[in-house]
C-alpha cells in the first residue's frame, strides 16, 4: 500500500467518524425538542458529555489504527527495499558468471582452408549447462558439444569442470572413447549429487577426411552429405553415472563439402504452447529447405534452425539451453 493509500484511508476514517457522531447528536437534540427545559438541562449536557467521550475514544482508536498501518507499510517498505538490493547483488554476481562462462568457450566463427565453423550458445537463464569447444591440433579439428542435467548454477559449475577436463586431456589423447573415459572417470568422483552429461566427441582429420568420434548419450547429429541425414553413432551412457563405463569409438570419412550439425536437446525438445515438441523431424525438414538454397553456410543453417524452434515455441518462454554448431568440412582439392 502506498503513503496516499494510508492518507485517504485516514481521511476517510476521520470523516466517518466525525458524521456518525453528528447523527448521534442530532438525534439527541431532535429527541430533546427545540426548547431544554430547566429542569432537564444537567440530564441534556450529562449525555453531550458522554457523546464527546465516545467521539473522543473513536478518535484515539482510529489514530492508533492509522499508526498501526504506517507501521507495518514502513516494514514492508523496507523489506521490499533489501530485497530489491539483494536481488540486484545477485543479478550483478550472475552477469559476471555469465561473462565468465562465455569467455571459456571458442570464438562463435571459425575459418581456415579446410573447415569452417559457426555455433552458437543461448542460455535459458542466466548461466547454463551446455556447452561446445573446437581447436586444431596437429593437423586435426578436435571438437565437442555437451549438455549437463538441470539448469541454471549447479549445471554451470559442472560445465565448467567437463570443459576444463576435456582441454587437458585430449592435448595429449586423440582417441574420443579414451578422452571420454577419462572424462567419466574423473566426473564420477565426488558426485554426491548424482549429476550427469550427455558428451559428443569428435576428431576430424582436416587431410583425410577420417572422423573418429564417440558418443555418451548425447543427441545424435544430423549430417548433410548429398543428403540429410543423422549420424549413426552408438548412444552409450552419459558422463557421471558409473566410473567402470566403456566408451565405442566410430569412424567414418567426410566427402568434401559435407556438413555436421550438432546441437542440444534445447533444440528437439523446445515445446510449442500445446506442449508439441520441436523433434528431429522439424530440424530435417529446416535443412533440407536451407540445402536447396543458395548460401548453405554454417552461420545460415545456425540462424535458420534458430528462427524456426523460436518461431514453432512461438511466446513459450524458453524452458532448456539451446546450443547449436555446425562444421562444414570444405578442403581444397589439389
Amino acid at each position: 500500500m502506498s503513503r496516499m493509500g494510508i492518507v485517504v484511508i485516514a481521511a476517510i476514517m476521520v470523516e466517518a467518524i466525525s458524521i456518525v457522531q453528528y447523527e448521534r447528536i442530532n438525534r439527541i437534540m431532535v429527541e430533546e425538542g427545540q426548547v431544554v427545559q430547566e429542569n432537564e438541562a444537567n440530564e441534556f449536557h450529562a449525555r453531550i458529555q458522554t457523546v464527546r467521550r465516545h467521539q473522543v475514544g473513536l478518535v484515539l482508536l482510529g489514530l492508533a489504527a492509522l499508526a498501526f498501518m504506517i507501521r507495518r507499510y514502513a516494514l514492508s517498505e523496507q523489506k521490499l527495499r533489501e530485497a530489491d538490493e539483494e536481488n540486484a547483488r545477485i543479478g550483478a554476481e550472475l552477469k559476471v558468471a555469465y561473462d565468465i562462462q562465455q569467455s571459456m568457450l571458442p570464438p562463435r566463427q571459425f575459418q581456415q582452408d579446410e573447415v569452417e565453423i559457426f555455433a552458437s550458445l543461448v542460455p535459458a537463464r542466466e548461466v547454463g549447462g551446455d556447452l561446445f569447444d573446437y581447436y586444431v591440433r596437429d593437423g586435426k579439428l578436435f571438437f565437442c558439444i555437451g549438455d549437463v542435467s538441470g539448469k541454471g548454477v549447479p549445471s554451470a559449475m559442472l560445465m565448467s569442470v567437463a570443459h576444463s577436463i576435456f582441454r587437458m586431456v585430449s592435448q595429449r589423447i586423440n582417441s574420443p572413447a579414451e578422452i571420454l573415459q577419462v572424462m567419466n572417470e574423473e566426473l564420477c568422483r565426488g558426485n554426491e549429487n548424482n549429476m550427469f552429461l550427455t558428451f559428443f566427441i569428435g576428431c576430424l582429420d582436416l587431410y583425410s577426411g577420417e572422423l573418429t568420434f564417440a558418443n555418451a548419450g548425447h543427441n545424435k547429429p544430423f549430417l548433410i552429405s548429398g543428403e540429410v541425414s543423422q549420424l549413426d553413432t552408438k548412444a552409450n551412457l552419459p558422463l557421471g553415472v558409473f566410473p567402470e563405463t566403456r566408451f565405442q569409438q566410430q569412424t567414418c570419412t567426410l566427402s568434401q563439402g559435407t556438413t555436421l550439425v550438432l546441437y542440444t536437446d534445447g533444440l528437439t525438445e523446445a515445446k510449442n504452447s500445446d506442449r508439441k515438441q520441436f523433434g528431429t523431424g522439424r530440424v530435417k525438414e529446416v535443412l533440407e529447405n536451407c540445402q536447396r538454397g543458395d548460401d548453405f553456410s554454417p552461420e545460415t543453417l545456425v540462424t535458420a534452425l534458430t528462427e524456426a524452434v523460436h518461431g514453432f515455441a512461438g511466446s513459450e518462454a524458453q524452458s532448456d539451453d539451446l546450443t547449436l554448431m555446425v562444421i562444414n568440412y570444405a578442403p581444397k582439392l589439389n
